[in-house]
C-alpha cells in the first residue's frame, strides 16, 4: 500500500471497498480493490498466484490487473488482498445506461447490438480460459477512450473465487447474480441471465 495514496473512495460492496489511487512514483491512477481475505495468510498467497497468473487480455478485456497484494490493517485487524486495476475515466456502462433514463430516451439499437456483441466476445474470451466472471453487471463494463466496452473487475472471481479452495463460497453482486448459485456450484452458465 506504501506505493499508492488513496484519493476517494469510489465504492463499498459485499467484497470490499474500491477507491481512486494514485501511484505515488507515476502519478498515474488506478482503482484499488481493497477485499477482505477469510483464510490464513499462506492459502491466501498461494490461492492468489495459482488463480491470477498473468494478466492476460483480449478483444474487449479490460487490462484489469497492474498489481495485487496482501496487506494486514491494523486498524480493522484483518487481512486484505489489495487488487490493483486499470481506471477509465470515461465510466461504465452503467452511467451510459442512467443517461439514457434521465434524458427518458431508448437506447439506438444499433448502439444495444454493439455493446451486446462486445460483451458476448469478452464473455466467450473469458469462457474460453476455463474462467468465470461472477460478477457480470454494467458497473463492471467499461468504457475505452475510444468509446467500445470492455469487461472488466474480475477481482472477485479471480481472487476469492478460485474454484479449488472455495468452490461454494457465493459471491458477486446479488441483484445480478444467476439464481442458481444459492443451491449449485459455479460454471460459465453463471455469467449469462437467463
Amino acid at each position: 500500500m506504501e506505493n499508492y495514496r488513496l484519493m476517494e473512495r469510489l465504492g463499498k460492496g459485499g467484497q470490499g471497498s474500491v477507491y481512486l489511487a494514485e501511484h505515488k512514483q507515476g502519478k498515474r491512477k488506478y482503482v484499488l480493490k481493497k477485499v477482505r481475505v477469510n483464510m490464513d495468510t499462506s492459502r491466501s498467497k498461494q490461492s492468489i498466484s495459482r488463480s491470477l497468473g498473468t494478466a492476460e487480455t483480449g478483444p474487449c478485456i479490460c487490462v484489469w490487473l497492474q498489481e495485487f497484494f496482501v496487506m494486514w490493517d491494523k486498524e480493522e485487524s484483518s487481512m486484505f488482498v489489495c487488487i490493483v486495476m486499470d481506471y477509465y475515466k470515461k465510466g461504465d456502462l452503467r452511467e451510459i445506461i442512467r443517461e439514457y433514463q434521465e434524458k427518458k430516451e431508448p437506447m439506438p439499437e444499433d448502439k444495444i447490438k454493439k455493446f451486446l456483441g462486445e460483451i458476448i466476445e469478452a464473455l466467450v474470451f473469458v469462457h474460453q480460459r476455463a474462467s468465470i466472471h461472477r460478477d457480470l453487471k454494467p458497473s463492471n463494463i467499461f468504457v475505452k477512450d475510444d468509446g467500445a466496452l470492455c469487461l472488466g473487475d474480475f477481482g472477485v472471481s479471480t481472487v476469492m473465487g478460485d474454484l479449488r479452495t472455495c468452490p461454494r463460497n457465493t459471491v458477486g453482486t446479488t441483484m445480478y447474480m444467476a439464481p442458481e448459485v444459492m443451491t449449485q456450484a459455479y460454471d460459465e452458465r453463471s455469467d449469462v441471465c437467463r
